[in-house]
């Protein structure tokens, strides 16, 4: 009896604990590279087989996370300065005020000059697959555990039934 409540909780944890889990990691994710959050989250948890997470894992290559090297802030790509410490992330032209590339001589904007010995911006970008490494490992510690738990029944099953068949024997020939 306690082997199939124990079974009925692993199932549930299959089907609502892990895509509940990979739409928490992937709503993080999501915010953090200025992608839509709740349409990818609702996406990797309720598509099915993983399909949504390996969806999301492929779009999510072309939106690489910024933040300011300086203080490590979640900064986002049109920001000139980040607006925890103020560093400058990225410069802009002094003629028409836009930003401006760093390995640029000219604004492409207004076509002035530009200035030879600007500040460097501060961007840095992460690209950290943690979270999604974590998922994977409790997926397959998951997977590990309901095949052990699964032989551990079938084995039960097996010495239960050999018993009786043992038994039955030993009846028979005591009767006999």
């Amino acid at each position: 009896m306690m082997l199939a409540s124990l079974s009925v909780l692993i199932v549930l944890l299959f089907v609502c604990g892990i895509p509940l889990l990979i739409g928490v990691l992937v709503y993080r994710d999501a915010a953090a590279r200025g992608m839509e959050p709740l349409l990818w989250a609702l996406v990797a948890a309720l598509v099915p087989s993983f399909i949504g997470l390996i969806v999301y894992l492929i779009v999510r290559s072309n939106h690489a996370a910024a933040v300011c090297a300086r203080c490590g802030a979640p900064v986002q790509e049109g920001f000139v300065c980040c607006p925890s410490c103020g560093a400058q992330l990225q410069y802009t032209c002094p003629s028409c005020g836009k930003p401006v590339e760093d390995g640029w001589r000219l604004c492409a904007y207004c076509g002035a000059e530009l200035p030879s010995d600007r500040p460097q911006a501060v961007r840095s970008r992460t690209g950290s697959l943690k979270g999604l490494w974590i998922v994977l490992l409790l997926i397959v510690v998951m997977v590990v555990f309901v095949a052990a738990v699964i032989l551990l029944a079938m084995v039960s099953y097996v010495t239960i039934g050999t018993e009786v068949t043992t038994q039955t024997v030993a009846a028979a020939y005591a009767a006999a």
